[in-house]
């Protein structure tokens, strides 16, 4: 798995996004793979400036060596005025709209965090998209290192056989899932029309006074498995600021209910959390009641100790080694992550005493899974 996403690679051609043409080598500088972009003068200013924020410009673009066209816009609301900025590249091919990210790592001085957490995501058995360490050109200026992947549009869950109804990007600290903050101001909608009934319903769902009626109105509507298995990848990884904000929610036509997706991990692997740590859930009203649920809580806790199983700490410092190799040249001559205190190997040496850390603290309290109990439960 870590060479796999360590060196794994979005095909321009595997995604339809260009045409068949004779394929040259892949450009790699730093010893990494480059993407080259290149725009008019005026939109370099603008872009730079922070004014085009969701609004794409005209690019071409180099990526693996494939020569391709489509749109460039910044990403992220709160690092737009950042100098070194994250952006979306928008194309349109046969094969639907598809959109990827190109993740400036600013917020995550170690450049590691994030990858780590998508690593421990797709271990768990969540359906991640392909990441990638890659060196950024813009106009022949050096950008930097940045993380590179599919963003959860559309295209992401077609490519994939899913056909998705709903999907509901949480934004900033808002997706608590309490009932006075309304839905459309704490989700955007990335699938049209706006229709957002179906999360009112799961809304109003969550907020009623437990009951069984009401249990069974909840697990009709949400895919409460996959969202213990969402808050136990979180708990092992710190992804705290996945409980209100950067999470999706997604409906299929192969199944009516919820299902969560996590996305943007830069702020993870930071504080150590103990296992009955409330409080990382206290700011969404669903995983708060979940967490807070008997039943629940034991299912929580053999996910918990499954997802520490699938990603043991030997083998993810083993991947935080690759990634300090490879990424050094990189990283030292990326104009803002080599700023600051520190090296990249005191800064991923501070991810790696916080994962072993982390792991000491939810070992202590830990109980063998009781499968009789989570049987009687209601869980298979």
């Amino acid at each position: 798995m870590a060479e796999r996403l360590f060196r794994s690679s979005l095909s321009l051609l595997a995604l339809g996004l260009v045409a068949a043409c004779p394929a040259t080598e892949p450009a790699e500088v730093y010893g990494l793979p480059a993407v080259h972009l290149q725009l008019d003068p005026e939109d370099v200013a603008r872009l730079r400036a922070g004014t085009v924020a969701g609004t794409g410009v005209p690019v071409d673009l180099e990526i693996h060596g494939e020569r391709s066209v489509g749109t460039l816009s910044v990403a992220g609301v709160s690092s737009v005025d950042d100098i070194k900025k994250n952006f979306n590249i928008d194309f349109t091919s046969p094969r639907g709209r598809l959109q990827l990210r190109l993740n400036a790592m600013t917020r995550d001085p170690s450049a590691a965090r994030g990858f780590l957490a998508w690593a421990v995501f797709e271990r768990a058995g969540f359906e991640t998209p392909p990441v990638e360490y890659v060196v950024v050109f813009l106009n022949g200026d050096y950008l930097g290192l940045y993380l590179f992947h599919e963003t959860l549009r559309p295209a992401f869950f077609e490519l994939r056989g899913l056909r998705p109804v709903n999907i509901f990007a949480a934004r900033r600290t808002r997706a608590t899932m309490e009932t006075d903050v309304p839905v459309e101001r704490a989700f955007d909608s990335r699938i049209g029309p706006d229709d957002y009934s179906s999360l009112e319903r799961l809304v109003a769902i969550v907020n009623e006074a437990p009951t069984p009626d009401n249990r069974r109105d909840l697990e009709e509507i949400v895919d409460i498995d996959r969202m213990l298995l969402y808050m136990a990848v979180s708990m092992l990884t710190d992804n705290s600021d996945g409980i209100d904000n950067n999470y999706t929610l997604v409906r299929t036509l192969d199944d009516g209910r919820f299902a969560v997706w996590p996305w943007d991990l830069d702020f993870t692997f930071r504080r150590v959390r103990p296992r009955g740590d409330a409080t990382l859930f206290d700011r969404n009203a669903l995983m708060r009641r979940l967490f807070g649920n008997a039943n629940d809580r034991l299912r929580f806790d053999c996910l918990l100790e499954q997802v520490a199983a699938a990603a043991p700490v030997d083998e993810l410092m083993g991947l935080i080694d690759q990634l300090q190799v490879a990424n050094a040249s990189a990283f030292d001559a990326d104009p803002v992550l080599s700023l600051g205190e520190g090296d990249l190997a005191s800064r991923t040496a501070d991810v790696v005493q916080q994962l072993v850390e982390q792991r000491q603290a939810l070992a202590e309290g830990a109980r063998l899974c009781d499968q009789e109990a989570l049987r009687a439960s209601g869980f298979r």
